[in-house]
């Protein structure tokens, strides 16, 4: 699959201890790493890289993050530059920040 990010944003993966997860985050087994994302307007299905990290995020550890959502039109029309949101897998691995809109969510 080839990602086709609709947004750039800031995570932050929480550390060992804090989080459910016990190792980094990792793009490599399949191109991306997936999750749902945590917003006000609902839990959304995601698809993330990390072009900054070589494609591996440690815990504690803060990235750049382009991400795609399986439900675009419906998560785009209610996100905003600035936004807060959690990433969960088994309970919340990171916090994050959207940084940019790289897609207009009226466009097709």
């Amino acid at each position: 699959m080839i990602l086709k990010p609709e947004i750039e944003a800031e995570i932050y993966l929480l550390p060992k201890g804090n989080s459910p997860r016990e190792g980094p985050l990792r793009e490599d087994f399949v191109g991306f790493f997936g999750c749902p994302m945590i917003l006000p307007s609902g839990n959304w299905d995601c698809r993330m890289v990390f072009p900054d990290s070589k494609g591996i995020v440690v815990l504690g550890e803060t990235a750049k993050a382009l991400i795609q959502f399986l439900s675009p039109k419906e998560v785009l029309m209610n996100l905003n530059v600035g936004d807060t949101f959690e990433l969960w897998e088994s309970g919340c691995i990171a916090t994050g920040r959207v940084t940019k809109i790289l897609k207009d969510p009226t466009s097709g």
